[in-house]
């Protein structure tokens, strides 16, 4: 589905410098919005909620324990993410996505099966982004979210960390790897959104979208 349009009042103004005619950047862009987006959904939690939740902290954490047997497949946090995602595979819960083998990287990437199969013919924008140390591991995340009623939907994940050992080009070559799965259940993405990092740009040559917008 594509995101929500609007009249935004935005402008955008051109300044061509005849001096400058000869410089490699004649001119100057400013764009500007008068509206930026939409009016925000409220979705903040009322005093009740948070009061419920503060009454039940040590419910709540034994819970964690009582169950950790479900989640927790081994000591080592990685492998037991890893035995997690394949239980689940298993199940059609999750798509582990294959990403190629490179020196000094590891990666984990995976997609929400469900998710997938009812909004990925309907899906026409992709935005894609990132975070730095998303775990104690290190482990950096980038999300792949598309759009469902006005809402953010994720479809897929991928989790990476690497050492001195790994080469150039191995952001492209992960990304692309997942952008190039998420075209074969998206075959209507038209437009994507990603950050002004190279890699997520460069990556994005292996899907067939007709316009990317850097954020």
């Amino acid at each position: 589905m594509k995101m929500d349009w609007f009249s935004c009042n935005g402008c955008i103004l051109i300044t061509i410098d005849d001096a400058m005619i000869q410089a490699t950047v004649p001119f100057h862009l400013q764009l500007w919005h008068c509206k930026p987006h939409i009016v925000y959904t409220n979705i903040s939690i009322n005093e009740t909620v948070k009061m419920f939740i503060e009454e039940r902290k040590r419910e709540s954490a034994t819970n964690s324990s009582v169950n950790a047997d479900e989640w927790k497949l081994d000591d080592n946090q990685i492998k037991s993410a890893l035995k997690l995602l394949e239980c689940f595979d298993k199940e059609a819960v999750v798509k582990i996505i294959p990403i190629r083998n490179q020196v000094g990287v590891h990666a984990i990437a995976f997609s929400l099966k469900e998710i997938l199969d009812r909004w990925g013919d309907r899906t026409e924008e992709l935005a894609m982004d990132s975070t730095w140390r998303t775990n104690k591991a290190g482990y950096k995340m980038y999300g792949f979210v598309g759009e469902g009623n006005g809402q953010s939907i994720p479809f897929a994940f991928l989790f990476t960390t690497s050492t001195l050992a790994c080469k150039d080009g191995y952001k492209i070559h992960m990304l692309t790897d997942v952008l190039q799965f998420l075209k074969m259940c998206c075959p209507n993405i038209m437009f994507m959104l990603s950050d002004k990092e190279v890699a997520e740009i460069k990556a994005r040559l292996g899907i067939p979208v007709e316009l990317l917008v850097p954020s």
